[in-house]
């Protein structure tokens, strides 16, 4: 249930249909300083949600299943902070690649790198 509420509160703060990126859209339109002053507020009224809903979540496990309960569930939400963390250093490092073999125009280097982002290139035998 949380994951679903993450979801959703993910999709109202960063959905163009919604309000906040309306109104920080409006924002911009009448200049950079209203724009960081929105952006800012924006971004510290989006925690609110975030944290209530962990706190609900935490709360609940210790309700249903005392101290066992609130382990198991900060372990389960804390499991996938190693995915998130390798996903988040391998974005850079795949960007700076295809910088580099962009600079050298040589179309090999260049379909190599595409391999290695999707993570196929054990298929092709030149990389």
């Amino acid at each position: 249930m949380t994951a679903y509420a993450f979801v959703w509160i993910t999709k109202y703060y960063t959905d163009y249909k919604y309000e906040p990126v309306r109104s920080l859209a409006l924002a911009s339109s009448t200049g950079h300083g209203t724009n960081i002053i929105a952006g800012v507020s924006l971004g510290l009224e989006s925690t609110a949600l975030p944290v209530l809903v962990i706190s609900v979540a935490i709360v609940s496990a210790f309700w249903l299943g005392g101290l066992f309960g609130t382990a198991v569930a900060t372990m389960g939400m804390l499991s996938t902070a190693g995915y998130v963390l390798t996903m988040d250093m391998f974005g850079p490092i795949a960007d700076n690649a295809g910088g580099i073999v962009e600079m050298s125009q040589q179309v090999k280097l260049y379909l190599c790198v595409f391999l290695v982002d999707y993570g196929i290139f054990s298929k092709y035998p030149g990389c």
